[in-house]
C-alpha cells in the first residue's frame, strides 16, 4: 500500500513540473498583419451567423406549418384538403426561398455581404409574414 501512495505521488510531482516546464517553455506568438484582419472576419462571421439563425429558425416554421397542414389534410373533408395542399405548397415554397438566402449568406464575403444579408433580411421578414397569412389557414373558415 505504501509503495502504491509512493508511486502515485512521485507521478504526479513528475506531471506537476513537466506541465509548468511546457509552460514556460511556449514562446508568445508573433503579431502579424493577419492579426489585424481577423476583427473584420470574425464581424463577417458573426453577422453570418445570426443571418443564418434567423432563416433557419423561419425554415423551421415553415416546415411546422407544412407538417400541421399535412396531418390536417389527411383527416379533413376534400374542400378542407384542397385548402390545406395550397397552405403545403405556400409553405415549401418559403422553406425553397430561405435555403436560397442561406446558400447566399454562406457565401458572402467582405466584397459582397451588405447587400446578400439585407436581401436575406428582406426575404426573410416578407416570409415571416406570409408564413403568418399560413398559419392563418390552417384552421378552417367558420361559416
Amino acid at each position: 500500500m505504501r509503495t502504491l501512495i509512493l508511486t502515485t505521488a512521485a507521478a504526479l510531482l513528475f506531471c506537476a513540473t513537466s506541465t509548468q516546464a511546457q509552460d514556460k517553455a511556449a514562446p508568445a506568438p508573433a503579431k502579424t498583419t493577419e492579426m489585424k484582419a481577423a476583427p473584420q472576419v470574425d464581424q463577417l462571421a458573426e453577422e453570418k451567423s445570426a443571418i443564418s439563425q434567423e432563416l433557419k429558425t423561419t425554415a423551421g416554421m415553415a416546415s411546422e406549418i407544412t407538417a400541421q397542414a399535412n396531418k390536417l389534410s389527411s383527416i379533413g373533408e376534400a374542400a378542407d384538403k384542397e385548402r390545406l395542399m395550397k397552405v403545403i405548397d405556400g409553405a415549401k415554397g418559403i422553406e425553397g426561398n430561405i435555403t436560397e438566402q442561406l446558400n447566399m449568406v454562406a457565401k458572402a464575403d467582405a466584397s459582397n455581404s451588405a447587400e446578400i444579408f439585407a436581401k436575406a433580411k428582406e426575404v426573410n421578414a416578407n416570409s415571416l409574414t406570409t408564413l403568418g397569412e399560413l398559419k392563418g389557414q390552417l384552421s378552417p373558415e367558420k361559416k
